[in-house]
């Protein structure tokens, strides 16, 4: 898996538990658990997926990562874009 993951939501705060709340972009409040708000709060904003891999390598292994961020992706919660897209992008 390669290319860019961008967080697509209006806000997110992290609880008293360690689980990220965040207000998705239709107003709805989504409740991580902690493995998931672990891989929310490393993409912080966006990160390539090679250093993401890399951050989380420890913790998580690279197929339960790209199934976390595709069931992310799902939601609307984040975007996974890859280097072919980015001509898409800016235009």
């Amino acid at each position: 898996m390669e290319g860019l993951v961008v967080l697509t939501c209006a806000s997110w705060f992290q609880d008293e538990e360690g689980n990220v709340n965040i207000l998705n972009s239709f107003g709805n409040t989504v409740i991580l658990n902690k493995l998931y708000s672990e891989v929310w709060i490393a993409i912080d904003g966006e990160i390539e997926i090679s250093v993401l891999e890399e951050r989380l390598s420890e913790k998580i292994q690279r197929k339960q990562l790209e199934e976390i961020l595709h069931n992310l992706e799902e939601r609307d919660l984040v975007t996974v874009r890859n280097d072919s897209d980015s001509f898409d992008i800016l235009f």
